[in-house]
């Protein structure tokens, strides 16, 4: 039989792996950072999320200048350029041409920042729908195993009796 502690436990890994399933995944660093801290506090424990930093902007978008996704943040200038460079190698995206020739990726790079400033990230709610709907099934599990271990103690009494 489980004990509550590793019941809980459990049920925390589930949602982790839960949450990890469904967060963006380009070159999995936001999936693999993705972790949960157990802290107690003065009167319970609280569960925290933990993840990179820009997992919060992709969970829950980011306003652009001309197109707003109800974030609470918002591009307030371009992103560098420059950090798009590895993502555009790894799409295979190689701009060309007119006679078919590639070209440099600076152009490239400048014209996406820009398009991201403007349309913003739209929201990819991956943590909320993983979390919300297993707090009541937590609730429930925790329950019922101080019910059973309450049985059993009393099952005990009963045979030393």
């Amino acid at each position: 039989m489980f004990t509550i502690s590793q019941s809980i436990q459990a049920y925390i890994d589930a949602m982790v792996e839960d949450i990890k399933t469904a967060a963006p995944n380009s070159s999995g660093e936001l999936r693999n950072s993705i972790q949960a801290d157990i802290v107690l506090t003065e009167n319970s424990y609280e569960v925290n999320i933990l993840m990179k930093e820009y997992g919060e902007y992709q969970d829950k978008g980011v306003n652009g200048t001309q197109v707003s996704w109800g974030s609470p943040y918002s591009f307030r200038k371009m992103i560098p350029p420059s950090v798009l460079d590895k993502w555009i190698v790894k799409k295979g995206i190689a701009p060309r041409g007119k006679n078919g020739e590639f070209l440099s990726r600076s152009g490239l790079k400048f014209a996406i920042a820009r398009s991201i400033m403007i349309k913003g990230i739209k929201p990819k709610n991956f943590i909320e729908p993983n979390i919300d709907p297993k707090l009541e099934g937590l609730a429930n599990l925790t329950a019922e195993e101080i019910w059973d271990n309450f049985v059993e103690e009393q099952n005990k009494k009963d045979k030393n009796k």
